[in-house]
């Protein structure tokens, strides 16, 4: 019998489990043990916990990334694996991190998976939106949101059982970029008529980005936490992807509203092109309810909301302060050195969540 209590300081985990088909069928000593165990475990979150996984989506693939809140969320395992009555009780929620599609960054707005008795797979869902402006400066929200496919009745849910058929969908809070998702992709400047070899290619360095060059910032990142005494440090690199762009510039073939350019007709070193979209993000609890966020990127002047070219910082600074357990003020300062007007931008906001 295995009972007690596990914190857990920072890990990554996905789920469900990845594994292997080539795997033996036959288990191993440890794994019989494990399957004949009975379970009486509580799972305490303590700090810089990740939940990390990609989901095949309708163009390229939703990287996942979520700092997990750890005064939310608790698993209670109980039962045994062998005779199926194994299962998990709790919640596992998560208000920050990011989201990555294509070569938008969502912010999490909101993502849990609540388990109960009925069922080992919990029932999960989720949303997180960016902000993308026109030629003119004016700024429109795009949702990215989780739905989970019904079996039994065929529909698509926002709140479901987690299973094999989730996706996510694209949504926006301005009409005139469109009201379904092919619409909203052609305005991003991505049609499924037009796919050409640099938005494949682009996909490819983003999959490189994450599969290899991740990888090796997080010994580093652990370092410096430490060393510096942060929650979080995180770097967080598009380099393949932008060796694809400067190799092989994409086409606003679809006439995109807030597409950017990709053309060489701008006085910005292709060189440094290589770190657009850099970002460095740094956290800490200044107490138990109080977090303090920064985050720092480096973008290049040619998308069409920037009326200059070269290279410019974004900077944003969050200090998030949670009243109650499902209660969240959250201040916000966000300044792009890059917009000739309105750089700054100053908001103020209250977060708050329950279950169904």
């Amino acid at each position: 019998m295995a009972r007690g209590k596990i914190l857990t300081f920072d890990a990554s985990f996905t789920f469900p489990f990845i594994v292997d088909d080539e795997e033996s069928i036959e288990l191993s000593i440890t794994e019989k043990i494990l399957y004949s165990m009975i379970w009486d475990v509580n799972f305490i979150p303590v700090s810089d916990i990740h939940y990390v996984k990609n989901v095949p989506g309708i163009i390229d693939n939703v990287w996942i990334d979520l700092n997990i809140d750890p005064k939310i969320s608790y698993l209670n395992f109980s039962g045994k694996i062998e005779d199926d009555s194994f299962r998990a009780e709790g919640i596992v929620q998560s208000t920050r991190g990011s989201i990555e599609l294509l070569d938008l960054d969502f912010k999490v707005e909101k993502f849990a998976a609540e388990f109960d008795r009925s069922d080992i797979f919990p029932l999960v869902y989720g949303k997180a939106r960016t902000t993308v402006s026109d030629s003119t400066g004016f700024p429109s929200t795009i949702y990215l949101t989780l739905y989970v496919h019904n079996p039994e009745t065929k529909l698509e849910l926002e709140r479901g059982r987690w299973n094999e058929d989730i996706r996510f969908k694209l949504s926006s809070d301005n009409p005139n970029i469109g009201t379904n998702e092919v619409q909203i992709l052609a305005a991003l400047g991505y049609s499924f008529d037009n796919i050409n070899s640099a938005e494949v290619l682009g996909t490819l360095g983003t999959s490189t980005d994450h599969l290899i060059i991740r990888p090796l910032f997080r010994p580093v990142e652990r370092k410096l936490e430490r060393t510096l005494k942060l929650d979080v440090i995180r770097f967080k690199s598009h380099f393949a992807r932008n060796v694809m762009d400067v190799l092989n510039p994409r086409s606003n073939s679809s006439g995109g509203l807030f597409y950017y350019s990709s053309t060489p007709n701008y006085n910005i070193d292709p060189r440094y092109l290589l770190f657009r979209s850099t970002q460095v993000v740094l956290g800490k609890y200044l107490s138990n309810n109080l977090y303090f966020l920064y985050s720092g990127q480096i973008d290049a002047g040619r998308y069409q909301q920037y009326q200059q070219n070269g290279l410019g910082l974004r900077h944003s600074l969050d200090l998030e302060y949670r009243i109650l357990p499902n209660l969240l003020l959250e201040l916000q300062y966000n300044y792009d050195s890059l917009l000739l007007q309105q750089k700054q931008d100053k908001r103020i906001q209250i977060r708050h969540s329950f279950n169904f």
